[in-house]
């Protein structure tokens, strides 16, 4: 009836043992067998396998069990979160075939934060989520409403100026001012972010994970504009360990999708067609962010980005107090990926771009398809913008033509025009 065992008080209580009879006492009256018994790490067990089988089908019948799963259920209920709550009461309602109020219970932010930090617990919780069948996306989408719902934030589109040349409107969490009301509120903010994020990249959500890790930077650094972080970074970087975890996954997520865009999505065939392949091994995950909302899509801003995380963790490595391993292993990163910071993409051309390169192709393109402007959000073509020759420019072209009428002697020269 228990995943781990119950305890001797636990036991005393679920039995309502008046707590006058000593512990020792009751354990003796109550173990027939004492001899078939033995303990270990607080628990009670039988040594013997054929009384344990005798047990459970002569003297624990089916009633008895939902009897004893009751008072079971109560007790862990009534217990506020911790280790034992955990451990026993998802399996209790397993047992009881309570599903709704397993799933609600181990889907609670609070809950969810504590299963899925530890790696047996977290096993544990993608169990549950298989006994329940529940697919990932309603999972994900339950852990969005609850983290919306339990942080009191709200995911709005921003825009300026900036946002509009590189892709368009972005979604933020325009967050609630009591996560801030105490470093242990943003540190548990933060928390719950990065372990939400490892479920969604677990399960091919990379876009909503990129959003909610940039979010939560943000909200470390207390800023709306993630580019804006390396001139508050010496000012406003009080936790560099929670930092340098966030970046170290920002700059795999980023260096990963722009490897695929440049050697799959974007690379041309024979006729010179984007190819449009997705690599194997980004089977399953959702990439449909890279071409929307605008024809380039999201993933236009990567390069910048990825170089932001490289900058962030140089800043970070001057710091002799921070000595966090995540930052060398940005570094490791930034050694095998500086190349892809590099890039710009080019519009005219559709392609992620050297500097250099992209000024040379951009004269080809220019005299293939010429000048014109585009919008920054819709990237549509304006028309053709008309220079007209200023007043100085058409008298030195009218004094040009002159001078070559009167060598040809087609050309009056007492008024010096034609």
């Amino acid at each position: 009836l228990s995943e781990t065992g119950l305890y001797q008080h636990e036991l005393m209580q679920l039995m309502e043992v008046p707590q006058k009879l000593s512990c020792v006492k009751w354990l003796a009256n109550l173990k027939t067998f004492e001899e078939m018994t033995f303990m270990h790490s607080g628990f009670h067990s039988f040594h013997n396998r054929r009384l344990c089988q005798i047990f459970s089908s002569k003297i624990m019948t089916e009633e008895m069990k939902r009897l004893h799963l009751g008072k079971m259920h109560k007790y862990f209920a009534a217990l506020p979160t911790c280790n034992r709550k955990l451990a026993e009461f998802p399996f209790v309602l397993e047992k009881l075939q309570e599903w709704e109020l397993m799933y609600d219970y181990i889907t609670d932010i609070p809950i969810f934060r504590l299963m899925y930090m530890d790696p047996i617990r977290k096993q544990q919780f993608l169990h549950y989520m298989d006994i329940l069948r529940k697919s990932p996306e309603q999972v994900q989408r339950t852990l969005r409403e609850k983290f919306e719902s339990h942080f009191r934030v709200s995911r709005r589109w921003f825009c300026d100026a900036f946002s509009q040349l590189c892709g368009g409107p972005v979604l933020y969490y325009e967050l609630n001012p009591k996560i801030y009301r105490s470093s242990s509120d943003l540190l548990y903010f933060d928390d719950v972010v990065y372990y939400v994020t490892s479920y969604f990249e677990l399960h091919g959500k990379h876009e909503e994970c990129l959003r909610d890790l940039e979010a939560s930077l943000k909200a470390l650094y207390g800023t709306a504009d993630i580019f804006q972080i390396t001139r508050l970074h010496q000012n406003y970087c009080r936790f560099p360990d929670r930092v340098a975890r966030i970046i170290l996954r920002l700059c795999r997520l980023y260096s990963v999708h722009l490897k695929a865009l440049i050697d799959h999505w974007l690379a041309t065939n024979d006729d010179g067609v984007p190819r449009n392949e997705v690599p194997d091994y980004l089977e399953g995950v959702d990439v449909s962010w890279w071409t929307t909302p605008v024809p380039e899509g999201c993933a236009r801003t990567l390069p910048m980005k990825l170089k932001l995380c490289y900058l962030i963790a140089e800043l970070l490595a001057r710091n002799p107090e921070t000595n966090s391993p995540e930052i060398h292993e940005v570094q490791e990163n930034e050694k095998e990926n500086h190349h892809l910071a590099e890039l710009v993409w080019n519009t005219g051309l559709k392609q992620f771009v050297r500097p250099h390169q992209g000024r040379a192709d951009a004269v080809a393109v220019a005299k293939s398809y010429g000048r014109s402007m585009r919008d920054p959000r819709t990237l549509q073509t304006k028309p053709p913008r008309v220079t007209y020759p200023s007043a100085r420019q058409m008298s030195l072209e009218r004094t040009k033509a002159g001078i070559e009428k009167e060598k040809s002697g087609g050309f009056r020269t007492d008024t010096g025009y034609p």
